[in-house]
């Protein structure tokens, strides 16, 4: 049985996705630079379902849909997890 994917929040600009939040985080602390490390994670947590439907991605051809169906997307599209899934500083 596959696990489900789900949308954590690494701090107020950076969210990943993943299985668990334990490897999620782990993968985040590693692919951000050792002088950041530090002060990365800002009360970590996976976001509720009211969360996911609220808050709005916008991918690169500025397309815009919530996090909920994106996360659909992510599913269905599949690949290596954890992984990236939006920031607010691009």
């Amino acid at each position: 049985m596959k696990k489900r994917l789900r949308v954590y929040r690494m701090n107020d600009c950076d969210w990943w996705i993943g299985t668990s939040f334990e490897s999620t985080t782990k993968a985040y602390l590693a692919h951000i630079s050792p002088p950041y490390r530090k002060d990365a994670l800002c009360e970590p947590r996976m976001l509720r379902r009211d969360e996911l439907l609220k808050l709005i991605y916008a991918d690169e051809d500025n397309g815009h849909c919530t996090f909920a169906k994106q996360l659909e997307v992510e599913t269905l599209r599949g690949g290596k997890f954890p992984r990236y899934f939006a920031s607010t500083e691009m």
